[in-house]
């Protein structure tokens, strides 16, 4: 028999609680979750744990900003490409198209001259006279996704906030940018935590009738779930007791 999957409260409970990182003082735990719940969406979507209908997701943002008390994101049909949100690692360049294919299937151990010359077709002494180098040809492609992710939202060099972050997940071409900044820049994600969460979700599940806090809550444990298990993502060790009690308020 199947066991029941564990409420948002189980989950909770199993957080690991600490003081957080030295210095830090637990001043903002509902900013905390929410930029958890960003996480969830995009760690989701890269980990294909969540479903792939438009509705949940843009009901998602709008709920996080309001929980958040940051401006909606302005979200429009002109905005949303879903053949591209099917097919994030495809691209209509061959050598991209080759380079993500690689990353998304083995990793960037994957992203050798060679294999990447036999997936796009091309010479290996060309791709070295365009490019360089792999490495090169790496932080390139890096370079344009970020590009394409945050341009126009950030100042150069910044950081982007929860605000920007929201704007954009609002556009599938954003959205797909920076999962493959993810792919490109080494992040893997820990196939067990992935299965946890399309056991445990009611995100990944469909569970219907959750309340605008519940998804809240539920996109902000599968940001946890997936963002502290994965290679090259960097992560706090625990959540502060604030961030729990916050959690826990949302789920109840």
């Amino acid at each position: 028999m199947t066991a029941p999957a564990p409420t948002l409260l189980d989950r909770v409970d199993r957080l690991p609680v600490g003081p957080g990182a030295p210095g830090e003082r637990d001043t903002d735990p509902r900013g905390t979750v929410a930029a958890l719940a960003v996480d969830g969406c995009l760690l989701g979507f890269y980990a294909e744990a969540h479903p792939a209908d438009d509705g949940w997701w843009s009901r998602a943002l709008t709920a996080v900003a309001a929980y958040a008390g940051a401006p909606a994101p302005h979200q429009c049909g002109s905005n949303l490409d879903l053949e591209l949100e099917a097919t994030p690692f495809r691209d209509a360049s061959p050598l991209t198209d080759a380079v993500l294919r690689l990353v998304r299937a083995g990793g960037t151990d994957a992203l050798t001259l060679d294999r990447i010359a036999a997936e796009s077709g091309r010479d290996p002494d060309w791709v070295l006279s365009m490019h360089g180098s792999v490495q090169e040809l790496v932080d390139a492609l890096v370079a344009r996704v970020a590009e394409q992710a945050f341009d126009d939202l950030l100042p150069a060099h910044d950081e982007p906030a929860l605000p920007e972050l929201l704007a954009a997940c609002a556009s599938s071409e954003r959205v797909v940018a920076m999962v493959r900044f993810l792919a490109l820049t080494g992040v893997e994600l820990d196939p067990g935590a992935v299965d946890e969460v399309r056991a445990a979700s009611p995100v990944a599940r469909g569970v219907a009738g959750l309340s605008d806090r519940e998804l809240v809550a539920a996109l902000a444990l599968d940001g946890w779930a997936l963002g502290s298990t994965a290679r090259r993502y960097p992560w706090p060790e625990t959540v502060t007791a604030g961030v729990a009690a916050e959690l826990r308020a949302l789920a109840a």
